[in-house]
């Protein structure tokens, strides 16, 4: 799939419409490797972050190989995903009417999940061996894609988009559009989503791990995504910081290879990557609502 004609323009914000842009920084795939590099730019009005390829250097078969971790082996339901599920998960409302249907759901560790508690669940995923590996496990996981999603007229109670939201190439104005159109009246959008406008974002600049170059087309601002979906009718019903202990160990580690060791960098990724510390400090960003990832349980205006 070619890239967008949107996606490479730098003219103005795909998120907030502003053309107060500017070249941030270029950054090469640090997860498989490479010497590509992908320029990013900020909207200084909004802060959120977007990739701007020259056409021919971003595809979806370059950006997404065999051996990506979200299709590439099943992960099975544990204990600590039922004990600590606000953390792995997205929290769902209350109070559910209709079909929950989560985008982009991989093998279906979340469609698993749900399908404990919920009787009607599904998941779409467009790799065709995450969807294999699903069907082996039982899960209700099918193929497609955001942009070919259809339900015959039938509306969904719930759309997840866990991690997801970043990696569509539909301009964002349309993906919210469209949801919108998918859910029944009052229904929910939930949304889990790393935040252009984090600490780990500003410190790290293009070691961020939750950068994911180039997976992640456009990654939100907290204020610049509630503005865009307040603007085709949803409401916010929630927000949540939910960044972790991983991206900032990771971010640091990035840092490290590039030889950038300030010792509190050194500190960060070689002594406390799995010890209390590290998520004390991930904890304490996301108290400050300054965390690398936030989540939003979006409701359809009635």
């Amino acid at each position: 799939m070619s890239v967008a004609s949107w996606l490479s323009s730098a003219g103005l914000c795909p998120v907030c419409g502003s053309p107060q842009t500017g070249f941030l920084f270029s950054s090469t795939d640090r997860f498989f490797g490479g010497e590509q590099l992908y320029p990013y730019f900020r909207c200084k009005r909004c802060e959120s972050l977007f990739l701007v390829p020259i056409e021919g250097e971003w595809s979806f078969a370059d950006a997404y190989p065999s051996k990506y971790a979200a299709h590439s082996q099943l992960e099975r339901l544990r204990w600590y995903h039922r004990w600590f599920s606000t953390y792995f998960f997205p929290v769902l409302p209350k109070h559910i009417r209709g079909r929950i249907v989560e985008i982009g759901s991989g093998t279906g560790l979340l469609v698993d999940w749900l399908s404990r508690r919920y009787p009607e669940v599904c998941g779409m995923e467009m790799d065709q061996h995450a969807v294999e590996l699903a069907s082996r496990a039982g899960r209700p996981v099918v193929r497609g894609d955001w942009e070919s999603i259809a339900f015959d007229g039938e509306k969904v109670g719930v759309l997840i988009m866990n991690q997801v939201l970043e990696h569509l190439i539909s301009r964002p104005d349309e993906v919210v559009q469209r949801a919108f159109q998918i859910l029944n009246q009052g229904g929910f959008w939930v949304i889990r989503t790393p935040n252009a406008s984090s600490w780990g974002s500003r410190v790290f600049g293009e070691y961020w791990h939750p950068l994911e170059v180039p997976r992640h087309t456009v990654i939100y601002s907290v204020s610049g995504l509630i503005e865009l979906v307040a603007r085709y009718g949803f409401a916010v019903r929630q927000l949540r910081f939910t960044g972790r202990a991983y991206d900032l160990t990771q971010s640091a580690h990035y840092m490290q290879e590039a030889g950038r060791n300030a010792w509190f960098m050194h500190l960060l990724g070689r002594c406390l990557p799995l010890s209390c510390g590290a998520r004390f400090w991930a904890s304490a960003i996301n108290l400050f609502r300054r965390g690398d990832s936030f989540e939003l349980l979006l409701q359809k205006n009635i």
